[in-house]
């Protein structure tokens, strides 16, 4: 049996209870409760007792974390733990406090890092330490909330930092401060696959003067939500500067906010600078032209026509519906 889910009853007699009356048979439980919890230091060690039974039958591990929301989060769960994604924070001081939890998470291939504040150091010692000990078989890490102080820089040996991950390969960032970039490439020399915000490219990769971002040349694939975009100029200066920032796309995937327009002529350059295999556009059926909108229809014969990739494409597709752009080359 399986279970991973958000629970109020932190009363672990009551779920033993429940699980003898209705599973009777139950041979194999694995689960994962994450709740939240007021004053969790008063109370940690009464919720750990009331769980203490399932020890006998079923190794118990927990840890306590703090998301976004700044409420304290109790993860509870039996060992090893069974499940492929691990949500936690680094505003913890420590990640685990039991080194016997170590190898327990060869299940976890996502790692979504909700971090509140910290330092550089802090959160690079952290997630070294996680991947190194933990979740050693993760291939996709998630980075969301992290805020860092204004002056704050990397001070760590290079001992510490001499060390690769070579099983990352896909990195999702939510919100995140852009000096923690160039570290998390460094750890992670087989990243290719990168999902992020057009806001937070325009912030931390197109600003003036611009940074050293020479590590994106290893994306090959690239998500990109633009839905947070309001603001037209905003959209075309990021899609004009895609080629400069990731010169060896393979297949890009972009969503639009509805109320923003695609400029075809940015999308025909798109098409004839990167050598794509798949071009998706979603969310938007607003496509103009020389100011003039254009249906389905008109996109189509527009790109077929004026696109040197595709007029040199021996085998292409291309689809135009439901607010839906899509072009397979």
């Amino acid at each position: 049996m399986q279970v991973n889910q958000t629970i109020k009853d932190n009363n672990g007699h009551r779920w033993e209870i429940f699980l003898e009356n209705s599973f009777p048979r139950l041979k194999q439980l694995q689960l994962c409760f994450d709740m939240p919890i007021d004053d969790i230091h008063l109370r940690i060690n009464l919720i750990l007792t009331s769980f203490s039974s399932f020890n006998i039958r079923w190794p118990i591990g927990h840890m306590i974390w703090r998301p976004h929301s700044n409420k304290t989060r109790f993860k509870l769960f039996t060992l090893p733990y069974a499940f492929d994604t691990l949500k936690l924070s680094t505003s913890n001081s420590r990640l685990f406090n039991n080194i016997n939890y170590e190898k327990n998470f060869k299940s976890v291939k996502k790692i979504v890092l909700d971090a509140t504040q910290g330092t550089i150091n802090d959160i690079t010692q952290q997630l070294i330490y996680l991947l190194k000990h933990y979740c050693i078989k993760t291939n996709i890490l998630q980075i969301q909330n992290i805020v860092l102080p204004n002056t704050d820089t990397l001070n760590i040996s290079s001992k510490i930092m001499n060390i690769t991950f070579y099983h990352i390969k896909h990195l999702i960032i939510n919100e995140c401060d852009g000096r923690l970039f160039p570290i998390i490439f460094s750890l992670t020399p087989c990243l290719t696959i990168l999902s992020v915000t057009g806001p937070l490219l325009l912030k931390y990769f197109l600003k003036i003067p611009s940074p050293n971002i020479s590590y994106l040349i290893r994306i090959k694939t690239l998500e990109l939500n633009c839905m947070q975009m309001d603001r037209q100029n905003r959209l075309n200066r990021l899609l004009n500067n895609l080629p400069i920032l990731f010169p060896y796309l393979e297949h890009l995937t972009i969503d639009i906010n509805s109320k923003l327009y695609v400029d075809l002529k940015i999308i025909k350059t798109i098409l004839d600078i990167f050598k794509l295999i798949s071009l998706k556009i979603q969310r938007t059926n607003k496509y103009i032209l020389d100011k003039y909108t254009q249906d389905d229809r008109q996109v189509r014969n527009y790109l077929e026509i004026h696109s040197f990739r595709l007029k040199h494409s021996e085998t292409y597709e291309i689809i135009c519906k439901d607010s839906q752009l899509e072009i397979w080359l």
